[in-house]
């Protein structure tokens, strides 16, 4: 909890870089009151940003389509995969204040958590056991032959947080984890969002908009999509061995951009779309991060190399390997995942599954500086999941669910690695049924009250069939994990052999002041649903889910689903959702929850 004397003053983000105030004008000239609420556990004084639109004005004049005289103004919100991998806390130690006021993803998660709190927080509050609520699928979009693969993530763009949801300007992107020709499409754009089946949702008829269906190459796009500030490109990796590359396109809609994921047509070939690809010859199998403030991409690819892109969304794609730069960094160890930058220490993270350790290049030097073999907190791990990075707490966490065939884990560090900051956590038995780990952290978390901060986390109940099971993880007054969970484990599916589990997405609904996750099984959900599933469960004051509160929504899910993408709370029909991708199904996936209208 905050405490001390609070000492008020006035923050703008008049900081921001011009690239990275793309898409986010209005933030840096908004007023935000800073809070200077006493010290942190190492004894440096926190920051707490906050903007109330309720009672503080919005500058007039400042955003690009509105008139001088209005006195509200629009703000754009990105989601993406890169906004679970990167996080902050809203209490910010204040040597840190401007780097992580700089950053866009600090405020599209502020915002995504602030823009409508409309309700008093009730402490009180105890999810009902007894009370199911009914999970409604709005539509299911058919990918044709593909899917989006474990480790995909629909990407979101909305117009306007403070606005009703917008049927023509919001939107869905999404790569597909196959081949792309002209009767299948490998990348997809999906507007007209907001439908219901009865037809009376926000967005006229029951069904999505197909933006644009675009065959990019014979590759797959086998992981998640980085999408632009303004929402007007992409950037993907295309995986296709020795004829892979890193693609930045700039799509177009209407007439000539495809008709359906059966119908594809190829970027810029009957259209104004602009597809710019540089080759990554050693193949790729992982995503690009996008450094806002910078305009670079970082990528690792197949043949161990992590490669540096600048001009990427707004200049022209350019990879760096100039003498003197350190770039592209060749690493020792093998099988790298997607990197991840911290954009405080200018740390580039990736785990590497040759000895199962946390590594990274130091971009805030040059040369560049690759550190290796610091944290090898999971050898024998099998899959190299991408880190988290707490940017205003410096920590980094990794999973892994098999470690040297002991345990499955949690792990976190300090963003230097160092070794009195190194913490694992055991959260169930090992198992190669789980592909991915990765967590999601409370509410608490994110406002940097320690004492009821809580990660989730799905491991596996250490039972003969490890059947997934649902975690949560405490930490002490510093943000360090506590060295076992809180609660779990608690059974996700029934116990059967060869079930896996989505990563956990945590989504704090401002409207209702309600904390909900939401997490994926791929078969034997439950004794009503024998296959995948999808399930909401409220964890609203930290009320661990139980077995009988754990089908109180669910949803079947063919095979199970991608990473799940959660996008407004508005009170509009159909405007409060969750989009997936099935895992056989293969079909993309809004499904509106009753209790989150």
């Amino acid at each position: 909890m905050v405490t001390g004397e609070r000492r008020h003053s006035y923050l703008s983000l008049n900081g921001l870089g011009r690239r990275a105030a793309v898409g986010l004008a209005v933030l840096s000239t908004l007023l935000l009151a800073a809070q200077m609420p006493g010290k942190t556990a190492s004894g440096q004084d926190r920051v707490r940003l906050h903007w109330d639109p309720t009672t503080e004005p919005m500058p007039l004049g400042t955003t690009a389509g509105m008139p001088p005289s209005s006195k509200r103004q629009r703000v754009s919100l990105v989601r993406d995969f890169s906004h679970r991998h990167v996080i902050f806390s809203e209490a910010v130690p204040a040597a840190m204040l401007d780097k992580v006021r700089n950053d866009p993803r600090f405020w599209h998660q502020y915002l995504q958590r602030h823009a409508r709190r409309s309700m008093p927080f009730d402490s009180n509050y105890v999810p009902d056991p007894h009370v199911t609520q009914p999970i409604e699928r709005d539509w299911s979009f058919s990918m044709n032959n593909g899917s989006g693969g474990t480790i995909a993530m629909p990407a979101k763009y909305s117009f306007d947080v403070n606005a009703a949801p917008s049927c023509t300007a919001d939107f869905i992107v999404t790569g597909v984890n196959i081949a792309g020709s002209a009767t299948q499409a490998n990348l997809l754009g999906l507007n007209s969002l907001y439908n219901t089946p009865a037809g009376n949702g926000l967005c006229p008829g029951t069904a999505p908009t197909l933006m644009f269906a675009y065959n990019i190459g014979p590759g797959v796009i086998n992981s998640y999509i980085a999408l632009a500030l303004d929402g007007t490109k992409v950037a993907f990796n295309e995986n296709n061995g020795a004829s892979s590359f890193f693609h930045v396109l700039k799509f177009a809609t209407g007439a000539g951009n495809g008709t359906s994921a059966a119908a594809a047509v190829k970027p810029g070939v009957g259209n104004t779309a602009v597809d710019v690809k540089l080759p990554l010859t050693g193949g790729v199998s992982t995503a690009p991060y996008v450094d806002y403030g910078a305009d670079v991409a970082y990528v690792t690819s197949s043949d161990n190399v992590v490669h540096k892109f600048t001009g990427v969304f707004l200049g022209t794609p350019k990879e760096v390997t100039a003498a003197g730069t350190g770039w592209p960094v060749s690493t020792i160890v093998t099988g790298l995942s997607t990197p991840i930058l911290d954009g405080v220490s200018r740390h580039v993270f990736f785990v590497d599954s040759s000895t199962g350790g946390i590594d990274y290049v130091d971009e805030s030097v040059v040369p560049a500086v690759l550190h290796e073999n610091k944290f090898l907190f999971a050898p024998g791990l099998a899959v190299a999941a991408p880190v988290m990075v707490d940017s205003s707490s410096q920590k980094v966490y990794a999973f892994s669910s098999n470690t040297n065939g002991a345990n499955a884990v949690v792990a976190q560090a300090d963003t230097s690695l160092s070794l009195a900051s190194q913490v694992t956590v055991s959260v169930g038995s090992p198992t190669n049924n789980l592909q991915v780990l990765p967590g999601d952290f409370n509410d608490d978390y994110y406002n940097g009250v320690a004492g009821s901060a809580l990660l989730y986390v799905v491991g596996n109940d250490s039972s003969t069939n490890r059947v997934p099971s649902l975690f949560s993880i405490g930490f002490n007054a510093s943000l360090k994990m506590n060295a076992a969970p809180t609660n779990g484990p608690l059974a996700l599916a029934r116990n059967a052999a060869g079930v896996s589990a989505s990563t956990v997405t945590a989504f704090f609904n401002p409207t209702q002041n309600k904390q909900f996750l939401f997490v994926s099984v791929t078969n034997s959900c439950s004794t009503t649903i024998p296959g995948g599933c999808i399930r909401s469960l409220d964890v609203t004051n930290d009320v661990f889910p139980t077995t009988t509160t754990v089908n109180n929504v669910v949803f079947a899910a063919a095979g199970g689903t991608t990473s799940i993408s959660v996008d407004n709370t508005s009170t509009s029909a159909g405007a409060s959702s969750v989009y997936y991708m099935t895992l056989t199904g293969k079909t993309l996936v809004k499904a509106t929850q009753a209790g989150l209208q």
